[in-house]
Formats: C-alpha cells, sequence, structure tokens
C-alpha cells in the first residue's frame, strides 16, 4: 500500500510501467504531512522517498517503472489521517472480550456527562484574574497547535471564548521527540481555593498487596478530560494562542485542583473495590489476586494476569516491591551537575527511591550541602562528585522491599548520627542486635534524637502496623 493524496484505487499498469504520474507527484509537491507522518509500511529513518528512489525508476514523464517483471499491485488505503493511524488493542484474555468497548480510543474523545464530580474552580475573594501573554511558537509548534485546537473543539473539549481570564499556551518536549501542550495556569492557581481531598500514600497503598500473585494494571486514557469542568466554570481555563481565544468544557491538566478532584472521582467509582483488591491513584488503577481463579472474578480490562507489573515508579511482584530498571538506568546515565538546577533535579527523582537505599540521607549529605543558602553558581566539589558516583552505584544494587508479614510482631529501628536520622519498620525475627562497636550507639544523645523522631515523625508504613504488636528497642 501507498498512503497519498488523489490517486485512485486500484492503480492500473501496462508494459511494467505505472501510467498514474501522481504517484510520486503528490509526494514530490508536498505529500500531506499528516498522511506522511502516519505512514506506517516504511522505515521513517530513510523516508518515502528514498524508499521509492531504491526500487524505482522515474522517467521524465513521472511514469514509475518498478524493477520487477512483474509489478505488484498498488492499492490505496486510506486518504484520512484517522484511519492510517495504527489502533493499539491489548491481548485480551478470552473472559473478558465481552469488554472489548472501553479499549476504544474514540470513545475516550466523547465529551463526558455532567456529573456530581464535576470540577468546581472557586475562586478567593478579590482575586485576579491571569492574564497570560501569547507565547511565539515555531512552525513546528505552530502546526501541533493548530492539529490540537482543531481536534479539541470537534470533540467538544474546548469552545471559544470571551472570558476576561487568559492563561498562556505552550509546547514541551516528550522522550520521544514530540510536542506536549500545555496551559501555564500558574496565576490561576494561584487564585483559586485548593481542594482538601488528599492523595494516597503510595507505601501505604501499596502493602495491601501482601500475599497477592496476580496483578493487573491499567491506565485510563486521557483520564482528566473524563470529567467534566461544573456548568459556570468554563471561562475561568481560558487559555490564549496566536489564532485564538478558548476555554476548557473539560478538566484540564495543569490545575492544581484536578488530581484531587479525580481522585474525588475514582474513589466514588470504586469505593466498593477499594482495599479489597483494587488500588487507585489518580489514573493509575491496580488490580490483586491471591490466584488466577479469583483475579478472573476481579478484572476487566488491560495488562491481564501478571505475576509483575510497572505502578506508579515501581515494580510489584508477590515477592515485594522493587526499582523501575528504567528509572534506575536513568540514574546511573545521568551527567554530572553543572548547574544548582541540575542538582535539584537530579536529587528530585533520586529521593523517589531514597527508602530503598540505607544511610540514603548520609550519603547524599555532600550533595544537599550544596543548595543551601542562595547561590548563584553550583560549587561542585571532590566529596559532592564522590558522593554523585556513590549513589549511583548503589542503584544497581538496591534490594527489594518485602511486603510486611502483619502476623509478625514489628520493632522500629532507628539510627541516627551527624548527616543523617532515620527508622525502619521491621519484623521483630529480621532485627539485628546493635553493636556496642558502633560510635552512633555510644551517643545516647543522638540516639534519644532519632527515637524521638520516630516517636512523633512515623513513616507512612507506620500507621498500618496497627493490631500487631510493637515494640521500641532500648538504647
Amino acid at each position: 500500500h501507498v498512503f497519498c493524496d488523489g490517486i485512485h484505487s486500484p492503480l492500473p499498469y501496462a508494459g511494467g510501467g505505472w501510467n498514474e504520474t501522481a504517484l510520486l507527484g503528490a509526494y514530490r509537491q508536498g505529500l500531506n504531512p499528516d498522511i506522511h507522518a502516519a505512514m506506517a509500511l516504511y522505515d521513517d529513518s530513510i523516508g518515502l522517498e528514498s524508499f521509492l528512489q531504491r526500487t524505482t525508476r522515474v522517467v521524465a514523464n513521472c511514469l514509475v517503472n518498478l524493477p520487477h517483471s512483474s509489478p505488484v499491485p498498488i492499492h490505496l488505503s486510506s486518504t484520512r489521517v484517522e484511519s492510517l493511524e495504527p489502533s493499539f488493542t491489548p491481548e485480551i484474555p478470552a473472559e473478558y472480550t465481552a469488554f472489548q468497548d472501553v479499549f476504544s480510543k474514540q470513545a475516550a474523545t466523547h465529551l463526558p456527562p455532567h456529573r456530581p464530580w464535576d470540577c468546581a474552580i472557586e475562586l478567593l475573594p478579590g482575586a485576579q484574574l491571569p492574564k497570560g501573554r501569547v507565547y511565539p511558537l515555531s512552525i513546528l509548534e505552530r502546526q501541533a497547535m493548530e492539529e490540537y485546537i482543531v481536534e479539541a473543539l470537534t470533540q467538544g473539549f474546548i469552545q471559544p471564548s470571551t472570558s476576561p481570564a487568559a492563561s498562556s499556551f505552550f509546547f514541551v518536549g516528550k522522550k520521544d521527540g514530540g510536542l506536549r501542550s500545555c496551559i501555564d495556569y500558574r496565576q490561576l492557581n494561584s487564585q483559586i481555593e485548593q481542594q482538601p481531598y488528599p492523595l494516597p500514600l503510595v507505601p501505604a497503598a501499596l502493602e495491601e498487596l501482601r500475599g497477592a500473585q496476580v496483578f493487573t494494571k491499567l491506565d485510563l486514557r486521557s483520564a482528566y478530560n473524563l470529567v467534566h469542568i461544573r456548568a459556570g466554570d468554563e471561562w475561568k481555563t481560558a487559555f490564549v494562542t496566536p489564532t485564538g481565544h478558548y476555554e476548557y468544557r473539560v478538566m484540564p491538566y495543569g490545575l492544581s485542583i484536578s488530581p484531587s478532584f479525580f481522585q474525588t472521582f475514582m474513589n466514588k467509582v470504586f469505593r466498593e473495590f477499594l482495599h479489597q483488591f483494587v488500588v487507585v491513584y489518580i489514573d493509575d488503577i491496580l488490580i490483586y489476586s491471591r490466584n488466577l481463579a479469583k483475579h478472573r472474578q476481579h478484572v476487566q480490562q488491560c495488562e491481564f494476569h501478571r505475576p509483575s507489573v510497572q505502578f506508579l515508579g515501581y515494580i510489584i511482584s508477590a515477592e515485594g516491591m522493587q526499582m523501575d530498571q528504567g528509572k534506575v538506568s536513568a540514574i546511573q546515565e545521568w551527567p554530572q551537575p553543572l548547574t544548582v538546577k541540575e542538582l535539584q533535579r537530579f536529587l528530585g527523582f533520586s529521593n523517589f527511591y531514597g527508602g530503598f537505599i540505607k544511610d540514603y540521607s548520609t550519603i547524599t549529605a555532600p550533595l544537599t550541602s550544596l543548595l543551601r543558602g542562595k547561590l548563584q553558581a553550583l560549587n561542585w566539589n571532590p566529596s559532592a562528585h564522590e558522593a554523585f558516583q556513590r549513589l549511583k552505584e548503589i542503584f544497581s544494587t538496591a534490594p527489594i522491599l518485602h511486603h510486611p508479614d502483619r502476623k509478625l510482631p514489628f520493632t522500629v529501628e532507628v539510627d541516627a548520627s551527624t548527616t543523617g536520622v532515620g527508622a525502619v519498620l521491621l519484623p521483630l525475627k529480621q532485627r539485628k542486635k546493635m553493636s556496642t562497636e558502633n560510635p552512633a550507639a555510644a551517643n545516647p544523645l543522638t540516639e534519644l534524637l532519632n527515637a524521638l523522631k520516630a516517636a512523633f515523625q512515623p513513616t507512612p508504613a507506620l500507621p498500618s502496623a496497627s493490631g500487631s504488636p510493637m515494640a521500641m528497642p532500648a538504647t
């Protein structure tokens, strides 16, 4: 199949030469870029023109001769971009084929109905409306913007606006080289009432997986767009582009209240299943079961019957939790930070897995010390370099955090020094006797400080131990 504009199907040939002059003409004169981008049958690294040049001979009158005695017929597949996009359908086990419609990409583009959980945007008294400026866009960004606006208008997700508010529209790059549209809602976020509804504590939520053997992971498509803006609040989401002024009818990304509203919505939907066999964190859903037979009663869609899944940045299995190897590789390949922002970015990334690394605060102390005060430049030094390299090495050998056995009694192990304070909740049988040769053990004030921190600032794992015997080690 050849994807191009204005060609009728089938294409006849005579005497080994194609008598349809539009074949390369459409491409050489500028193939529709949307269709060109949607082509899936050719190697993108060489391009369509190079591909055709390798297999054809173009004569002066644009006839195309194939270098075969019997050229294969070419048929036009489509001239519509939508039908050219390859569709992805998960491998759905037979017992769930009745739910194939929930995987439809088209279904996720429908305007959602109004519900009790519509996103309400309450302005603070005396709020100053955002007055964002129009950002200049490159040629590629302008083309992507026009495509986004047309698509969102067609879906009903946005509408033309006459609002006095205006937030800025811009793009950020994605890992795959594409562009992600963004609205700068920082001004609006500072002028609206924040939602008190909390997001789940991830470590506490994942403790529910104890004993589970089979997992199914779901990832909602265009999640926030499944929630309608409360009627009358649409004007507050208005944004400006170089070509117009628009406002959202669905909950947009970038609003500070969006996660709380969506978590409320999801908790209402899954209320009877939460803490039974479902964990929900915003748009990520994990279904867990002790065996496959039970799992078939729980599951309805997506990554089916897995012994392990990637969920919220962790690899979850019956054995426990471990770090996502993709993220570990990113840490190991991280270049040396050259600026304060680059160091902050690295530490922010590595802090996510700090609970896997013993003495993490002590190891990173030479790095965090570089961020104290109002610094204009990063004062990189040998101790920081050593800590940076050591941290990258340690991440490659981080342990698996096993699911706690709540039938066992627990103990709180504490440790402290002048550079770090830590506490960990352990089954009593895993506790190791503290050596009196440990310098920290000989400093009762340091250990007392750590015990107090552990008691008054417990880790997220502590509340789950209620009902199991607890022991504080004597110092």
